[in-house]
């Protein structure tokens, strides 16, 4: 199974639970994913989570430092050049996501904001966006193994809040991932799983 590139924007990385399977994902020995991020938006992440979460800088730093650590070639760099040529999308702010993305190589650019990035735009670059839950569920029907694999390991990660691999399924489809979550549940079942 070969490998295809995504970007992952920020507002797919600060809801704890899609960061989470996300980051998995990318970091599993399949490698049937290869996620990137840029230094652009790490730092929307840091910000974000800080102003509107509260979190503290110094443990903000300690999990792009994780994330770093379980996606060791996810770090986009030489895309800044690209950033002013872009033009084309509706909120300039998120040029610097599609100049990573094109620096990268990428298929398709994983964000929540659809609208943000036109689809006859991203055509000329070979890329598409999709919602992280259209993402995920490409994902369950080419690899589910992978999916599933990533579900449990978050699951034997979590020591203070254990939950089984259905009650992570349960959680991950209310957070805004229900057409994934459901393939994968059918999945389960029909492999028997738990």
């Amino acid at each position: 199974m070969s490998s295809f590139t995504v970007i992952y924007d920020t507002n797919v990385l600060y809801p704890n639970e899609m960061r989470d399977i996300l980051v998995e994902i990318a970091a599993h020995p399949s490698g049937v994913v290869r996620a990137r991020w840029s230094s652009h938006i790490l730092e929307e992440l840091r910000r974000t989570l800080h102003e509107k979460a509260g979190i503290e800088l110094e443990k903000l730093d300690n999990m792009i430092t994780l994330m770093g650590d379980a996606v060791r070639d996810a770090l986009v760099e030489g895309y800044e050049e690209l950033i002013v040529g872009l033009e084309g999308l509706p909120d300039p702010n998120d040029r610097h996501v599609l100049a990573a993305a094109i620096r990268a190589h990428a298929q398709v650019i994983v964000t929540q904001n659809l609208k943000d990035f036109p689809p006859e735009y991203l055509q000329k670059f070979g890329m598409e966006a999709q919602s992280a839950d259209v993402y995920l569920r490409h994902l369950v029907e080419l690899a589910p193994g992978v999916v599933y694999g990533s579900l449990r390991e978050i699951s034997q990660r979590r020591k203070r809040a254990p939950k089984a691999v259905r009650e992570l399924v349960d959680a991950f489809e209310a957070c805004g991932m229900p057409l994934s979550m459901g393939d994968i549940r059918q999945w389960l079942d029909s492999n028997r799983l738990e």
